[in-house]
C-alpha cells in the first residue's frame, strides 16, 4: 500500500503538507514540531506511560524537551503520591 501522507486530501489524518524546500527528515516546520508535542502531551494524559521511549532528540529539541520530560513525571508523581516512577529513554546520537 502507498504511503499517503503527502496527500494534501488526508492532512486531517497525518498532518499538513510541508513546505517545498523542507525535505529533512525532522521538519523545520515549527508547526509540525508542536504537532508532535501535542500528540506526545496527549499520550501522557490519557494513557500515563510508565515508560516512554523515544528513538531520536531532535524532535525535543525543538518543541519543549524540557517541558515535554517534566509534563511526563508530574503526570506520574500525582498519579502516584510521591516520587515518579516513570522513565522516559532517548537514544543516543552518534
Amino acid at each position: 500500500m502507498p504511503y499517503d501522507g503527502a496527500n494534501p486530501e488526508y492532512q486531517d489524518l497525518y498532518h499538513f503538507p510541508a513546505d517545498p524546500d523542507d525535505k529533512g527528515w525532522y521538519s523545520k516546520d515549527p508547526r509540525w514540531q508542536q504537532q508532535w508535542y501535542n500528540a506526545i502531551k496527549e499520550l501522557v494524559d490519557n494513557y500515563h506511560p510508565g515508560l516512554a521511549l523515544h528513538g531520536r532528540r531532535r524532535p525535543l529539541r525543538k518543541c519543549g524537551r524540557y517541558s515535554m520530560i517534566a509534563h511526563l513525571y508530574n503526570d506520574s508523581a500525582a498519579r502516584n503520591n510521591g516520587p515518579s516512577p516513570s522513565r522516559l529513554q532517548l537514544q543516543a546520537e552518534v
